[in-house]
């Protein structure tokens, strides 16, 4: 790695953990919250969805932004909104103005998140791509990992408003340092516009499929609502599937899925979210209804998965550099698959609790090689001038399956 690339790595690094603090740290603030501000807890809710729904929504298009205008300038727009965002949270004193501050700071998670990845690709050669994206994949796992923690001794020793106002100074390090050092990447030379029609149908379909599934658990007490959010749904994407046909720049370029590598990564990275969240949330129901822990104990219990995965994905991301990467993947497959259906197993006939423990190392240790080696796989094809796009469509992918 070169010298001069390393605060630009870090600067983006720091930005990529302030986003997923944001996601997981607000899980136990919540109830303070929703006290502070004297409104219902069911309500309250809304300060977590509203994040997840808007960024899920703009991710692609924050992406398609990048290929268009650059990655520099949308790292910079985002950033700016993921500030401005936190600075009104820090100062919200009712429920309107902090899920307004929410979505301002995911319209800027959700620009800046695919821009991240398009310019760590950019920046360093394709044969350190596995390596980087080992180090970017344990700064998730870690701050996702340690989010809840981090909220929860924000919230206890000071105050819930300081989950915004941390993000003040450490943003303000990002933007600078992004501003001053990084170089911008050249824009296409064929000038393009942004696909209106196309923005606007993806995102009702986007935000109407997470709202539908966030209401899943509602099926029989609001069955109607949910079938007519997931018609309107399944009717904005096809108008957006229409629309892409017929306009000369639409918002996905639907050639990248001619590549075999860029369909069989999204295919794979979709499965193990999937897995990956049942597994998830299976073990939080094991841990709290079935061995009675507190809230508190079972986050921790969280951890040996969670932190295997930060811990271990630097160095899977050199084996992705070294090994064949077809063949890596599918030990890596083994593994996690083999690890869920031992916990699974465990959970089933009552095995101690040590065993579960080691099923979700064996479980994290799979993860940890997936997560960097479907990144180069599925990015691997595409061209520099479609990385921003293919970013956001692996990280819709991500969003969709988990």
């Amino acid at each position: 790695m070169k010298k001069q690339n390393i605060p630009i790595f870090l600067a983006i690094c720091l930005l990529t953990a302030l986003t997923c603090l944001d996601i997981s740290a607000m899980a136990l603030a919540i109830t303070p919250i929703a006290h502070a501000l004297n409104i219902p807890l069911g309500t309250a809710q809304w300060i977590i969805a509203s994040y997840f729904i808007t960024f899920a929504s703009i991710v692609i298009i924050g992406g398609r932004l990048g290929d268009l205008w650059g990655e520099k300038n949308l790292l910079l727009v985002g950033m700016l909104f993921f500030i401005v965002g936190s600075l009104i949270g820090s100062m919200a004193h009712g429920l309107f103005i902090i899920i307004i501050a929410r979505i301002l700071q995911a319209i800027g998670a959700g620009i800046a998140y695919p821009n991240n990845m398009s310019t760590l690709l950019k920046t360093f050669p394709q044969e350190k791509h596995g390596s980087v994206l080992g180090i970017y994949a344990s700064v998730v796992g870690l701050s996702v990992a340690i989010g809840p923690i981090v909220g929860g001794l924000l919230t206890h020793y000071l105050s819930w408003r300081w989950i915004f106002l941390i993000n003040i100074p450490l943003g303000l390090i990002c933007l600078i340092t992004i501003a001053i050092l990084q170089k911008k990447q050249p824009t296409p030379v064929k000038k393009s516009r942004l696909d209106l029609l196309g923005t606007l149908t993806l995102t009702i379909a986007i935000v109407a499929l997470i709202y539908a599934i966030d209401k899943l658990n509602l099926i029989y007490q609001q069955p109607i609502i949910i079938i007519l959010l997931l018609l309107i749904s399944g009717l904005a994407f096809y108008l957006f599937f229409f629309f892409a046909k017929r306009v000369r720049d639409p918002l996905v370029n639907f050639h990248l899925f001619r590549h075999y590598l860029f369909r069989y990564g999204l295919l794979q990275r979709f499965l193990v979210s999937c897995i990956n969240s049942m597994l998830l949330f299976i073990l939080g129901i094991y841990f709290i209804k079935g061995l009675h822990y507190s809230i508190q104990t079972a986050a921790f219990l969280y951890l040996p998965y969670t932190f295997f995965l930060g811990i271990f994905s630097p160095y899977a991301g050199r084996l992705v550099d070294k090994v064949n990467i077809h063949l890596l993947l599918i030990g890596a497959i083994i593994l996690f698959f083999s690890g869920f259906l031992l916990f699974f197993f465990g959970v089933n006939f009552y095995l101690p609790l040590p065993i579960l423990i080691f099923s979700l190392l064996i479980s994290g240790g799979g993860y940890s090689i997936l997560y960097p080696g479907l990144l180069t796989v599925t990015m691997r094809p595409i061209e520099a001038t479609d990385k921003g796009v293919a970013s956001g469509i692996f990280f819709m992918i991500n969003l969709t399956g988990g």
